[in-house]
């Protein structure tokens, strides 16, 4: 899925329209049953997200070996439920991917409950597996005063490239980010 076709996809999710089925993506991670879009199972003795920590990793350090997630993203995060418009949302924003494990974003949340973009900013723990799974988990606060635990992961599909799609009771859910430094 290139660039173009995620914005369309995730405009149409924001306005609603047609319900749009995101088929799986390429390397994508299908969500669990009862698992909430966004989010990725953790098992004992994984890193956050799911992922299986290296040997002598720390949960939410990241992995000397996926040095190619380090840097820049733009990125765009959409979810669709067609019957509840409360669960239609979507974020656009730049991510930052540390050596150390940390990360920070910033962009705009756009609720259609709301009805307005409203800034926001996270930061918290990233991890990657050896598999070119992402998971960021952190705390976000927003500009109208709100905060709330704060989730974004996908898998590499191509060199620069996060994508992660799912369907459950929550509706349907995409990410796309694009490396940009």
């Amino acid at each position: 899925m290139n660039k173009n076709a995620a914005i369309k996809l995730t405009t149409a999710l924001l306005l609603g329209g047609a319900t749009i089925a995101i088929a799986q993506l390429p390397g994508g991670m299908p969500g669990a049953p009862g698992q909430v879009p966004g989010t990725m199972p953790t098992a004992p003795g994984q890193a956050p997200g799911g992922m299986p920590a290296a040997p002598g990793q720390m949960p939410g350090a990241a992995p000397t070996a996926n040095q190619a997630f380090v840097g820049t993203w733009n990125c765009d995060m959409a979810n669709n439920h067609p019957t509840q418009a409360t669960d239609t949302w979507m974020y656009s924003f730049v991510l930052a991917l540390y050596q150390n494990g940390q990360f920070e974003a910033q962009g705009n949340y756009y609720a259609n409950s709301a009805g307005y973009w409203d800034p926001f900013y996270a930061s918290g723990n990233w991890a990657g597996s050896n598999q070119g799974e992402l998971m960021a988990q952190g705390q976000a606060s927003f500009q109208t005063g709100w905060g709330m635990p704060w989730v974004v992961g996908g898998t590499m599909t191509a060199q620069g490239v996060v994508t992660y799609s799912s369907q459950g009771p929550g509706g349907e859910m995409l990410v796309y980010c694009q490396k940009s430094g």
